[in-house]
């Protein structure tokens, strides 16, 4: 298999996370990609996933798999069963906890490139995005605790990677005091071997400046 990714993007790294726990890195090729939505999408890319966006997975048949939530079910309904549990209502809360994670990433990335328009930065919209960000941090509070007592699945991944993703991309937050329990847990799980062996990194990027928020 090929996985089209990147290391600065925060749903190829929950894809290579769960490939770690379902043991199965190792038959996947990963091929280095950079899509920049105000650049033309490489035809690489274009040649997998119409859509133009990352990760996307070729298998060994040559079908191509698009976006990460696809390719993660994928993997596990081939590879597993592991991240998605078996109790409907378990596996739902994963399912809601995955969705509000990719949400989040969106918006962060929606965000910086507001940001990196400059001068031409829409504090309106800026402020929009912050207000949303904070509400989403506001429900993974009350999620902690859930969080922490449930069996290890998809729904901690996407939110470990969202969280890391902030911490990757924004300055000075000072989450981990305004939301104890979260921070708690995010410190705990940090440790897991599968995400430890799949950091986010910044060294073939374009140097920028980190923007600042403040909860």
């Amino acid at each position: 298999m090929k996985l089209l990714w990147s290391s600065r993007s925060p749903f190829a790294r929950k894809v290579c996370i769960a490939l770690h726990e379902l043991k199965i890195d190792d038959q996947v090729e990963r091929v280095p990609c950079t899509v920049i939505s105000s650049v033309k999408t490489p035809k690489e890319v274009l040649s997998i996933n119409p859509l133009g966006k990352i990760p996307a997975l070729q298998l060994n048949d040559g079908t191509h798999l698009y976006d990460s939530r696809v390719i993660c079910e994928y993997l596990d309904l081939t590879y597993g069963p592991t991240l998605y549990p078996s109790d409907n209502q378990q596996r739902i809360r994963h399912l809601k906890w995955q969705s509000l994670a990719d949400g989040i990433q969106d918006a962060l990335l929606l965000w910086r490139s507001e940001i990196g328009r400059g001068e031409q930065c829409s504090n309106d919209i800026c402020s929009a995005f912050e207000h949303k960000i904070r509400a989403c941090f506001i429900q993974m509070e009350a999620d902690a605790i859930s969080l922490s007592s449930s069996v290890f699945g998809i729904g901690h991944i996407s939110i470990m990677c969202a969280l890391d993703y902030f911490n990757f991309r924004w300055s000075g937050s000072g989450w981990e005091t305004t939301f104890p329990t979260l921070s708690h847990w995010h410190a705990g799980l940090s440790q897991r071997d599968s995400l430890l062996a799949n950091p986010f990194d910044d060294n073939t990027a374009v140097a920028s400046t980190r923007p600042a928020f403040q909860f």
